[in-house]
């Protein structure tokens, strides 16, 4: 679950660097797949610990652009300059 987690944090700090809106679906099409008995949840849990640590802020909503998702909303959250992430230049990490 750790490398699974990581590898998450690491592609939402990727896209916080970029200094432009993404969501979740945006992380998530980064990954293959979760390990099975893994939840989705975790995805979530990183940007909460993320957005707590003020590393990103929130902006607004969206649906979901993934067809399995139903069209839910999702958070859209752009990388908050003064955390130093929005000013980084960092490459998504690779699947697992």
């Amino acid at each position: 679950e750790g490398s699974v987690r990581d590898t998450v944090e690491s592609n939402i700090r990727a896209f916080a660097s970029t200094g432009e809106p993404f969501a979740a679906d945006d992380v998530v099409e980064l990954l293959p797949e979760l390990p099975p008995g893994m939840s989705p949840n975790v995805i979530g849990a990183v940007f909460a610990a993320l957005a707590k640590q003020g590393v990103l802020r929130h902006v607004g909503y969206r649906k979901s652009r993934r067809p399995e998702s139903h069209r839910w909303v999702l958070s859209v959250w752009v990388g908050w300059a003064s955390s130093g992430v929005a000013n980084a230049t960092v490459e998504p990490a690779a699947a697992i």
